[in-house]
């Protein structure tokens, strides 16, 4: 008996998971306006700071993945994006950049 509801709940498993897909990144590419987003907080709206925070609006995407991979690697001071920089891939971190870039 016991045997038989570990094998539903194991078939159930699978077909949620057949249903649901994989995951939206993988399953549909990437949101890079909504990952982007998060960049709001600091840079601004359509990378406008008004603080002291580096405008992104007009950087291009070189300049913003060059600066990822900076941060990534302790190569550049910063308050935060050392640490929020690792919590994106980098097929993430790419179509920020191309998101982002030169707009």
């Amino acid at each position: 008996m016991k045997f038989t509801g570990k094998l539903w709940m194991a078939a159930g498993i699978v077909c949620a998971v057949l249903v649901m897909g994989a995951p939206p990144t993988q399953a549909a590419g990437i949101d890079a306006a909504l990952l982007a987003s998060n960049c709001v907080v600091c840079h601004g709206p359509k990378g406008r700071s008004l603080g002291e925070m580096p405008k992104l609006k007009g950087m291009s995407a070189e300049k913003i993945l060059d600066s990822f991979r900076q941060f990534r690697a302790g190569q550049k001071a910063s308050t935060i994006m050392d640490r929020i920089s690792k919590g994106y891939t980098d097929d993430q971190v790419r179509a920020i950049a191309r998101h982002l870039g030169a707009k």
